[in-house]
C-alpha cells in the first residue's frame, strides 16, 4: 500500500558546511526528514563541490548526493529539481529543518485533498543572534508586494515547477518570490496547509543583504507586472512593493489571472489596503511630543509644533 504514496522530493543544497560552521544544524535537518511519519520520501542533496571534507560527510552519512561546481543557489536547486523523481518538491536549506514528525503528512494531505499546484504552511523563524523564535503565517495572496511564503514551507509540484522554467539562476536571493509570482499569474492553484511545517533560520544572504533582497524583490514585480501593463517600470514597482497599493485597472488584470478560489482573498486584501490609504488621506492623526497634528480631507485643522 505505501508503494501507492506520492512521492515528494525533498533538495538541500549545501557548500563547505564544515568550513561554514553548519554540521550540526545540517544533522539537524537531515534527522528532520528521517523522523517523518510519511514513509515515501527521496532526499537529494546538491553540494557545490565542497573542498573542506563535506563530501566525506555526506558519504558517510549514506545520502544521495551529487558534487559538482554550480552557478550558484538556484543553479544547484534547478539540478535538483531536475534529478527529483517525486511528484512533489520542496527545498529545505542545510541549517532549517521540518518542524514535527508529520510536517510532510499534513502537506501531502492537502495536496490530495485539494489538487493543488503548490501548498504552502507556517514557519518558526529562527534568530539564534537574538535568541528568539517567531510563529510566522503567511497569506499568498499578498504576493504582488512582497515574499508571500518562506520557501521552507513550500512545496511544488515537480510539473508546476518546471512548467513556468525553473528558478531564474540571474537572481541571487529572490528567484523563489519570482517562482511563486510566476505560478499565482499563469492561474495555478496554491493553498494553505494550516500547521508549521518548518523552523527557519535567519543568517542567509536574505537576511544580511536585505538592500538586495529588496532591490531584486522590486525587480521580481517589474518582471512579472510588465507582461500585463506595458507602462509598469521599475519606478512603479517600487511604489507597488512600499504601498503594497495596485492602481485598479491593474489589480483587474492580476484578478483575472490568478485562479478562481484565490480571487476572494486577494479581493480583500486589495480592498482593505485601498481603505488604509484613503484613511490615511482622509484623516492624519500626529501627536508625538515636538510635533503634533490633525489633518482632515488635506486640510490642516490642528498644528503644534
Amino acid at each position: 500500500m505505501e508503494n501507492n504514496l506520492p512521492k515528494i522530493t525533498v533538495v538541500t543544497v549545501v557548500l563547505n558546511l564544515i568550513a561554514n560552521n553548519r554540521i550540526d544544524m545540517f544533522r539537524k535537518c537531515v534527522q528532520s526528514i528521517k523522523e517523518q511519519t510519511y514513509s515515501n520520501i527521496e532526499h537529494l542533496v546538491i553540494d557545490g563541490a565542497s573542498t573542506d571534507g563535506t563530501v566525506d560527510i555526506l558519504r558517510d552519512m549514506n545520502l544521495h548526493f551529487l558534487s559538482e561546481k554550480d552557478a550558484g543557489i538556484y543553479d544547484a536547486m534547478n539540478k535538483g529539481t531536475l534529478r527529483a523523481t517525486g511528484k512533489y518538491i520542496i527545498f529545505m536549506n542545510s541549517d532549517d529543518y521540518f518542524t514535527s514528525p508529520r510536517s510532510i503528512e499534513h502537506v501531502i494531505h492537502v495536496f490530495q485533498k485539494t489538487n493543488a499546484d503548490a501548498v504552502y504552511g507556517q514557519s518558526i523563524i529562527i534568530d539564534d543572534s537574538k535568541k528568539t523564535k517567531k510563529h510566522k503565517k503567511y497569506q499568498v495572496e499578498t504576493f504582488y508586494y512582497h515574499m508571500p511564503i518562506c520557501h521552507q514551507s513550500f512545496i511544488y509540484t515537480v510539473s508546476s515547477l518546471k512548467e513556468i522554467g525553473l528558478l531564474d539562476k540571474t537572481y541571487k536571493i529572490a528567484a523563489d518570490y519570482n517562482s511563486v509570482y510566476k505560478l499565482i499569474l499563469s492561474g495555478k492553484l496554491i493553498v494553505p496547509v494550516h500547521h508549521v511545517i518548518s523552523n527557519f533560520t535567519l543568517g542567509g544572504i536574505s537576511t544580511t543583504n536585505q538592500q538586495k533582497s529588496k532591490e531584486e524583490s522590486i525587480r521580481v514585480i517589474f518582471e512579472n507586472l510588465s507582461h500585463l501593463r506595458e507602462d509598469i517600470d521599475m519606478k512603479k514597482a517600487r511604489q507597488i512593493a512600499e504601498s503594497h497599493f495596485l492602481p485598479f485597472s491593474l489589480y483587474w488584470q492580476i484578478r483575472t489571472c490568478i485562479h478562481a478560489q484565490l480571487r476572494k482573498s486577494f479581493d480583500y486584501i486589495y480592498f482593505k489596503s485601498f481603505f488604509h490609504i484613503l484613511r490615511r488621506y482622509l484623516f492624519i492623526f500626529h501627536f508625538k511630543k515636538n510635533k503634533r497634528y490633525i489633518r482632515f480631507l488635506g486640510i490642516t485643522i490642528y498644528n503644534r509644533k
